[in-house]
């Protein structure tokens, strides 16, 4: 058996949510740091978990150790600005990193609040980060050195609302400069290099991924048969990624880089990390052929312009073909494979993988180059890196790619084959094109047609709540942009005017799913441009106004007033909203209590009373139409501020209440019913490679979710998505014994 060294590495890059708003620099308030609470990670374990670590060579690669560091939001400390903004910031260090991170639970952040990661000196800064994923949590981008500062942005008068705990950090313990310079000594060719010239679409198609912020591996985006944009991740089963949840939470830990590459061909500059999105779960795996296959939360945002790479199946032995990977996690490369390549079985870590056993003519392969994959001369993937004994130290040596043909059928396990998620029923006989994420996609004969155009024309809907309220009351509204073509809608562009007798309240927000551009507020018009929206998906833009002049107005788009690259609305995109008068005769219009405070699970009872009224409606935490004159009991499961409004109308007018309750702190909790308990899930052995067990039920593939992704912030001090490199001898690479 072989050993070659290898380098491990640490990343930092941009993270910021999709539902930001046109981004402005931000600019850490350094000169205040020195009043912020620090808090350091425990030390009693940290150099042995370290020496650990660094000698395991097993899977991903590793460049950092968690250390448990349970914090809660009282550790840190508030400022409040004359600009109605307020600031929360904690401080988290461990002496002698390299690099830091966090992992924080229990997450809450209202509309208009932003999260940021940075240094002390404020060199790197890593968000704006505007959501919590799925389960309340976020895990941290990296920032250099050996302390990180988290700062949460606020409108004052939600800060109340801003609920974390901060669980863990992560400790970086290998070197920026090592890696800076052993990389001027690699063999390894820039895939910006004219090598790469004809491989420019797959090259798009290849990322680096990071787990539970401590390891590493190279992954590619694939296509499906159906061609759906779906955000497929396939890469090597021993990189680490598990179904188990007691193992790790290893999906929602996942932060993909796409486009990181040098920027000039073997000039030694650091690529940019800012096109990272995070969040996702593992469909499938099979050890067999060392594959598994990841879905992400989102797909990657069309400004990122990736490729979906296509798969060849058919078990055919590449006449030519190329790796394109990131080793030792450095900039993207590229590997040319030599004449001579074979299909056998190798032992890894005691697993036999049925692989194609390659070398190479130009470049070779590192540790973190794992998952990479094998592109044959018609530009597919017809495997992926599980190990070898190639490397810059060793020419001549070989890597072992586990085979297409293999896992499509997974021995006829239909849970962990790819055909039963990318091909189900066989329409593309094992050769599934690759397409750009802009394509139209032709059926026949399983082509891609980068020529075919969007044929449907946004559509949208305008939703007003309360749609009929009295002067002076906040009225919200939801415009709901809808992109029912499969191609994704870019260049969007629109105005909504404020009718004359309506005012705005507070900013504009957009969802999630509305990608790119500028979405502002100003004067009496929300500005709409250059904005994007995926394929079959719908992107929300909300706010809120107060009508201080009785009318009927017309909120929303005229007709053809809304452009893209799919054409313009042929329909108006509007609502009708009635503002009333305030009726006098109201005034005794009584909903009590007016404000109160209780603990939690505590009932409240709400009564009204609106003599004269002819009918009521309820919005807020309550909704729907009510009696006149009545009394219902509420309690509450969580902290927190709860508004209930009540609108009563008569025939010339209208009045409205507002009831506010603060739930301050727990009270009684329920008995809960008991569950049952589930029964243990095996985890895997200790040698590397888990032990093949038969595979669990595929994982139905979920709806897009809010997960946070990374882009590009406009300028500032966090514009250049600064990288750090991280690098030490000792690693071996996994270990091969070819044995057919």
């Amino acid at each position: 058996m072989r050993s070659v060294f290898s380098r491990a590495l640490i990343l930092t890059g941009v993270l910021a949510s999709t539902s930001a708003l046109a981004e402005q620099p931000f600019r850490p308030e350094l000169s205040t740091l020195g009043s912020v609470p620090a808090v350091t990670l425990p030390s009693q374990t940290l150099a042995k978990d370290i020496s650990v670590a660094a000698a395991d060579k097993r899977g991903a690669m590793q460049f950092a150790v968690r250390v448990a560091s349970p914090h809660a939001m009282t550790d840190g400390s508030w400022s409040h600005g004359a600009d109605g903004m307020s600031h929360w910031r904690l401080r988290v260090e461990s002496a002698g990193a390299v690099s830091m991170s966090v992992h924080l639970t229990d997450v809450a952040l209202p509309e208009g609040a932003e999260m940021y990661f940075y240094d002390h000196a404020g060199k790197i800064v890593q968000g704006p980060i505007r959501k919590a994923n799925r389960k309340g949590e976020i895990w941290s981008p990296l920032v250099r050195g050996s302390d990180v500062v988290i700062d949460v942005r606020v409108p004052t008068a939600k800060a109340g609302a801003v609920k974390l705990k901060l669980a863990d950090g992560f400790h970086g313990f290998r070197t920026f400069e090592q890696a800076s310079m052993e990389k001027r000594g690699s063999c390894e060719v820039d895939a910006v290099c004219p090598v790469g010239d004809e491989w420019r679409k797959q090259i798009r198609s290849a990322a680096l991924y990071t787990i539970d912020n401590t390891s590493l591996c190279t992954g590619q985006l694939v296509n499906n048969v159906s061609g759906n944009l779906q955000g497929l991740i396939l890469t090597a089963n021993h990189c680490g990624l598990e179904f188990d949840p007691a193992v790790g939470p290893t999906g929602d830990s996942v932060v993909v880089y796409w486009n990181y590459a040098s920027p000039a061909c073997a000039s030694g500059e650091l690529g940019d990390l800012t096109q990272n999105q995070a969040g996702g779960f593992l469909i499938q795996r099979y050890a067999a052929s060392d594959t598994a296959l990841f879905g992400l939360y989102a797909s990657p945002p069309p400004a990122y312009n990736v490729y979906y790479g296509g798969l060849d199946a058919n078990g055919a032995v590449p006449t030519a073909g190329v790796v394109i990977h990131h080793p030792n996690g450095e900039e993207k490369s590229i590997s040319t494979i030599a004449d001579g390549t074979v299909a056998q079985t190798t032992t890894i870590d005691g697993v036999d993988i049925e692989s194609w056993a390659v070398t190479y003519s130009e470049g070779s392969t590192e540790q973190g180059s794992s998952g990479a994959a094998l592109w044959n001369q018609d530009g597919h993937i017809i495997g992926v890196l599980s190990g070898g004994t190639a490397s810059c130290d060793n020419p001549t040596g070989f890597d072992a790619f586990g085979r297409m043909d293999i896992a499509w059928d997974a021995g006829g396990d239909d849970a962990a084959a790819l055909k039963s998620v990318l091909d189900p029923d066989n329409l593309c006989a094992k050769t599934i094109p690759g397409r750009n994420a802009a394509a139209g996609l032709a059926t026949e004969n399983c082509q891609v047609d980068d020529s075919i155009p969007g044929t449907t024309p946004p559509s949208g809907a305008v939703v007003i709540t309360p749609a009929v309220a009295p002067a002076g009351s906040q009225m919200n509204y939801q415009f709901d942009l809808v992109n029912d073509d499969s191609m994704t809608m870019t260049d969007v562009s629109f105005d909504i005017v404020l009718p004359a007798g309506l005012e705005w309240i507070g900013a504009v927000a957009r969802s999630s799913h509305c990608l790119d551009g500028v979405v502002e507020q100003s004067g009496n018009t929300i500005h709409v441009a250059g904005m994007s929206v995926w394929g079959h998906d719908t992107c929300s833009i909300t706010g809120a106004f107060v009508g201080d002049v009785p009318d009927v107005y017309t909120f929303g788009i005229a007709a053809d007033a809304l452009t893209s690259n799919l054409g313009s609305n042929p329909e108006p995109i509007e609502a009708v909203l009635q503002v009333e008068a305030i009726d006098p005769a109201l005034n005794s219009f009584i909903f009590a209590p007016s404000e109160g405070s209780v603990l939690t699970n505590e009932a409240v009872e709400l009564t009204w009373s609106a003599p004269g009224a002819n009918s009521c409606d309820a919005y807020g935490e309550w909704t729907g139409s009510r009696p006149i004159t009545g009394s219902t009991s509420v309690s509450f499961v969580g902290t927190g501020e709860y508004t209930f409004r009540l609108i009563c109308h008569t025939d010339v007018g209208a009045a409205e209440r507002i009831v506010t309750i603060a739930v301050t702190g727990p009270g009684t909790t329920p008995t809960p019913t008991p569950t049952p308990t589930p029964s243990p899930t095996p985890t895997p052995t200790p040698s590397g490679t888990p032990t093949p067990t038969p595979s669990p039920t595929p994982t139905p593939t979920p709806p897009l979710d809010d997960h946070y992704l990374a882009e590009p912030a406009g300028g500032g001090s966090f514009g250049s998505g600064l990288l750090a490199v991280l690098a030490g001898l000792g690693f071996l690479r996994r270990r091969i014994a070819p044995t057919g």
